[in-house]
């Protein structure tokens, strides 16, 4: 186990009370995420928001704001530069 999946399982823990199984699950769920990179991270929000409904004039804006809030080090992105990392 990572020393950083050791550090956020003890801090989830105490802060969550959860059991160390739930703990472990939501860690895991944690580094995941924000081990995406740029274009992994709009490649999975763009399914998860076409699973949800929305339409892709919808999601673009969304993920625009999603990405400007992120932990990525990149220059704001575009509706237009959006489209073209989902679609190529």
């Amino acid at each position: 186990m990572s020393v950083l999946r050791y550090r956020l399982e003890q801090r989830l823990s105490l802060v969550t009370g959860l059991p160390a199984e739930s703990v472990g699950r939501v860690a895991c769920e944690v580094l995941d995420i924000f081990g995406l990179t740029l274009d992994e991270f709009i490649a999975v929000r763009q399914d998860e928001l076409q699973q949800e409904g929305y339409p892709a004039a919808a999601i673009y804006p969304m993920i625009q704001k999603e990405v400007s809030e992120w932990r990525f080090k990149s220059a704001d992105l575009s509706l237009r530069q959006i489209r073209r990392k989902i679609y190529g």
